[in-house]
């Protein structure tokens, strides 16, 4: 009998990586896309290829300086496999997966669950299922569920109904491409099959489109719904807002049987997974409208950046602010997948999304999460406005079925990668067909079947999806026409060289032109500045009192001026706006950045300091000892040395040390030595 070979999770992510990536992957963008080291990854490559063997498929080959792809042939076969693969059988969870299983198994059995009967549903041992309990019991312990067990009963999650529908669907995303699959088969099919059709009628009926995997969790959720006899608490809140809504009255047609507050949790699902949900805005509210307006002037000022499209952010924050009081109000749980990344791509933006929301969300009673702030930086990251002229030689239809949020960060990096790149609009799966007519490139975030011009990325882009994405702007954008030049060379120069060596001339060109294709990615790539990379000893300066914060900030800016990065006129500009919008420039207690836009009058980037020993005093009591006069070219280019500065002065220590310093010398070997240890750290 044939041993049956098993594809993990691990394994079948990497495989789905090399089916749609159509270019060359090396063995490092491999183990930078999963987070892995090297040698993981040819361990999972050699498990593939056993895969491969079973199936009699050719083995995945790693070619010398270029690295993975597979050929049109193996591509086909793996294809040909997916759906039927992974069967229950040959499937290994992840430690992840395993507790978001236990989690939902539990929730939704309709008998006592017992070890054995975890142990069956993972297909693991009986110490690994103790092992995941521990696990369990502690991660529902931070929602304020509780794991339970009685010896007739079996295992019980116990707590706010609330909150176990929240942590429900919570898990369930975890394990929701599986459960699609019939991977995991812990649920009633039929019922979460009829469940699904009549929300997809809904879709349908209201002529939208919900996030990826919301209508198939909802319809799991409901048919956990109509098992329980624990009936959700009544809420003391006005539920008339989503009584009116259209997505109610279709929950009521389609599920008497619920309750109105099961109802109304549904209802708030759906509004907040509209794909396209700004084009459907409700009014706001004064407050909110004023507090959206306030958000955005501080995200400008306090960044030095010009947002782009106002209204329209306007409107997609507004939506967003609107859904994260529902979602508070009803206990739900709005995990933005893209967190981790976000924090990690974009930590300054992140950390000034933060900081401007914070007091924001205090004011209408929501709380801040790290999930909040990222879908926040998503938002306020793709509306900056780009400065770089679109000549559009490569037009982009974007495929994205995870919101609006997600299609915005999207869009605006892609936008970053060339200037060669037009993006002609973000669809979903569905709508792709209407779509696809003058489109050069087809950039999604999930497969998309029958075209061969399409490239699968991640959310946020990893450094192998913008070489893809690069690699056929070269072919087909600004470097398309080396590649026939190319051609026409070596048939030229061939005639003058002997038979014998033309192959070795054809390699040699081939190398060139490799190498000028990742030349042309080199080109793209946007330097990132900081502070030491600019900051020179001539741009610190000290003293001991001046008359009024308008001079404070003339002289801060004298060096910028002397040294021709910026105009007499930018001056002026920084201190208008001081006067118009009030003392904003303030980052921290003591230290006052000033700036203005960059058409004022910013000649090159530069920043400069001003340590005032006695101070000098602004508007409404603000006192500055160190006036920080910076000259942004663009939105972006300054990001960087923002970050710096926010960081050196967050440090009490730090902060103290350089305002008190005893001349320019020292003060400019403080910030500099601590931007060194910075960076080594």
């Amino acid at each position: 009998m044939a041993v049956l070979i098993n594809l993990d999770s691990r394994s079948r992510s990497i495989l789905s990586c090399l089916v749609f990536t159509q270019t060359y992957l090396s063995v490092g963008e491999v183990a930078e896309m999963m987070n892995i080291s090297k040698r993981s990854v040819y361990y999972e490559l050699g498990k593939i290829n056993d895969w491969f063997s079973y199936h009699h498929i050719p083995e995945v080959q790693v070619e010398r300086q270029k690295g993975i792809c597979l050929s049109e042939l193996q591509r086909q076969m793996v294809q040909k496999l997916v759906d039927d693969l992974p069967q229950v059988s040959d499937y290994i969870y992840s430690p992840e997966e395993r507790v978001a299983i236990i989690i939902c198994f539990i929730m939704a059995a309709r008998k006592a669950v017992f070890t054995d009967d975890l142990g069956i549903v993972e297909g693991v041992s009986r110490s690994t299922v103790t092992n995941d309990l521990k696990i369990v019991r502690a991660q529902l312990g931070h929602y304020g569920l509780e794991l339970e067990y009685e010896h007739r009963t079996g295992y019980l999650i116990t707590g706010s109904i609330l909150k176990k529908w929240a942590v429900f669907l919570h898990y369930l995303h975890f394990i929701i491409d599986l459960v699609r699959r019939d991977v995991v088969n812990i649920f009633v099919r039929d019922e979460v099959r009829s469940n699904l059709s009549s929300l997809s009628e809904v879709e349908s009926t209201l002529k939208t489109e919900y996030v990826e995997g919301t209508l198939l969790a909802l319809a799991v959720l409901i048919s956990v719904m109509k098992r329980t006899d624990e009936r959700p608490e009544v809420l003391n809140r006005n539920e008339k807002r989503f009584t009116d809504k259209w997505e109610f009255k279709m929950i009521q047609e389609h599920f008497p049987e619920l309750g109105l507050t099961e109802q109304v949790y549904l209802t708030v699902h759906l509004l907040g997974a509209r794909v396209q949900s700004v084009r459907n805005v409700p009014e706001g509210e004064g407050k909110i409208n004023s507090i959206i307006q306030d958000m955005i002037a501080e995200f400008e000022h306090l960044a030095c950046v010009s947002l782009g499209s106002v209204e329209e952010l306007k409107k997609k924050l507004l939506w967003h602010i609107h859904n994260s009081i529902y979602r508070y109000d009803y206990g739900i749980i709005d995990r933005n997948p893209l967190t981790d990344e976000i924090e990690s791509k974009y930590p300054y933006l992140f950390r000034l999304a933060g900081k401007v929301a914070a007091k924001f969300y205090r004011i209408i009673g929501c709380p801040m999460s790290r999930d909040e702030i990222a879908y926040l930086t998503m938002y306020f990251g793709a509306h900056l406005v780009n400065p770089y002229e679109k000549r559009g030689l490569v037009r982009a239809l974007l495929v994205c079925p995870n919101g609006v949020s997600t299609a915005g960060i999207l869009t605006k990096q892609v936008q970053e990668l060339s200037s060669l790149i037009e993006v002609l609009d973000v669809v979903s799966v569905k709508a792709l067909a209407n779509h696809k007519e003058g489109a050069d490139l087809i950039i999604s975030t999930v497969p998309v079947e029958h075209s061969s011009c399409a490239v699968i990325v991640h959310p946020v882009l990893t450094k192998a999806d913008k070489q893809t994405i690069l690699s056929y702007v070269y072919e087909n954008g600004s470097g398309g026409w080396q590649r026939g030049n190319m051609e026409e060379i070596s048939r030229i120069v061939e005639q003058y060289v002997p038979e014998e060596k033309r192959a070795q001339l054809h390699m040699e060109l081939k190398n060139y032109e490799n190498r000028q294709q990742f030349f042309v990615r080199e080109v793209f790539k946007r330097p990132v500045h900081h502070l030491n990379d600019i900051l020179t000893q001539d741009m610190v300066q000290t003293t001991e009192t001046l008359k009024d914060w308008q001079a404070a900030i003339s002289l801060a800016a004298e060096p910028l001026v002397r040294a021709a990065v910026i105009t007499p006129g930018y001056v002026q500009s920084m201190i208008a706006g001081v006067e118009s919008h009030g003392p904003y420039i303030f980052i921290t207690p003591n230290i006052a950045l000033a700036h203005a836009k960059p058409e004022n009058g910013v000649l090159a980037l530069g920043v400069s300091f001003l340590i005032i020993k006695q101070g000098v005093l602004f508007e409404k009591g603000h006192v500055a000892r160190v006036i920080i006069a910076l000259a942004p070219v663009d939105n972006e280019k300054h990001l960087g040395i923002i970050r710096d500065i926010v960081e050196f002065f967050a440090n009490d220590d730090d902060s103290q040390k350089f305002m008190n310093a005893d001349s320019v010398r020292e003060a400019y070997t403080i910030i500099r030595d601590r931007q060194d240890t910075g960076a080594k750290a």
